[in-house]
């Protein structure tokens, strides 16, 4: 395992509980108030005029659901191959320009993070949704890079490691504790992704396989996620 291979991927991923239950969501469309949430707390594509959650948030509600609106409402998809992809510059001046993830490989390991909003309980607002508070939602293992002339790139699963955390463990598994930071605030700044090291990332997921063990017996995770830490 080399320390210094930052080859690896994190990727920021908008809150979405389509499909929730025992897993966070990602799986579809977003209730209409986690529709509300993301577009009032400026989510950058949510709130874009071109999304077709805004037209609806727009419309009150009213009118056709949006269908597979983002990259999130496919994330943990049961009919398509898992992927996640750069994203698109959102700048005035360049807003539009495909983003690209230049310095990484097939074999590299995708993690997958995001935000929980926040919640009131008993008149007292839980903060979630602040960046110390990153979570963890899952992994998967790039079997494809797509790059295309004008377009993002996109990185694909392989289909043998699609890991996703069960939301009580998700709830529990903090980003910030596993990437080094050379500050002492946690800030992801602009972007979709960070690269991550093999050292970082082998940190992470044994963190996350000693969770599982303390706290479910959910042998099989706990086999498939020893067994992506033995691929580094």
């Amino acid at each position: 395992m080399k320390q210094n291979d930052h080859r690896h991927i994190a990727f920021k991923c908008t809150y979405n509980n389509g499909g929730e239950g025992r897993y966070a969501g990602f799986n579809g469309t977003c209730s209409n108030a986690i529709i509300k949430y993301n577009i009032e707390n400026n989510h950058v594509w949510c709130s874009d005029q071109d999304c077709q959650c805004s037209k609806f948030y727009k419309n009150n509600f009213i009118g056709e659901r949006p269908i597979e609106p983002c990259s999130e409402s496919l994330m943990f998809s049961d009919t398509y191959n898992w992927h996640f992809a750069s994203g698109y510059k959102q700048t005035i001046r360049s807003k539009g320009e495909p983003l690209h993830i230049r310095q990484t490989d097939v074999g590299k390991i995708v993690v997958l993070t995001t935000r929980f909003p926040n919640v009131e309980i008993n008149n007292i607002v839980k903060q979630n949704d602040i960046e110390e508070k990153r979570r963890i939602i899952g992994f998967f293992r790039i079997g494809e890079i797509q790059e295309e002339q004008g377009s993002q790139t996109i990185l694909r699963s392989d289909g043998d490691f699609d890991i996703k955390l069960p939301l009580r463990i998700a709830k529990q598994t903090y980003f910030w504790d596993n990437y080094s930071i050379n500050s002492d605030k946690e800030l992801w700044g602009t972007g979709l992704f960070r690269y991550m090291n093999s050292f970082e990332i082998n940190k992470m997921l044994n963190d996350v396989k000693n969770l599982l063990i303390r706290i479910t017996n959910e042998a099989n995770l706990i086999r498939r996620v020893g067994e992506l830490i033995e691929t580094l």
